[in-house]
């Protein structure tokens, strides 16, 4: 699969277009699927008995939407840490620096 044209953008940006798009409420309400990337998962460093994870999220049909970083607890899945990398609109990848 071809990689998609890529623009670097603020971490602004792409936590409002997160807000605006309504991202995180497709995540909590399973409107995206939620995986996270095997090869990245990683003890966190800030946090004590915690696993730092980077998540792909993909609509119900297969479309990688966007992807987020977070840190949960390895005990309870307690979520610490929850933030925005990337997101994909009209086959356009927009990461942060």
């Amino acid at each position: 699969m071809a990689k998609l044209p890529t623009h670097v953008v603020s971490r602004e940006c792409i936590d409002a277009l997160f807000v605006r798009l309504g991202i995180w409420e497709m995540i909590k309400d399973g409107s995206l699927t939620t995986e996270p990337i095997e090869k990245t998962l990683a003890i966190s460093t800030g946090y004590p008995n915690a696993t730092s994870q980077i998540i792909k999220h993909r609509t119900l049909n297969g479309n990688h939407l966007a992807t987020t970083h977070r840190v949960i607890d390895n005990d309870d899945e307690q979520v610490y840490h929850w933030d925005a990398k990337d997101i994909v609109i009209d086959g356009i990848r927009m990461v942060r620096p």
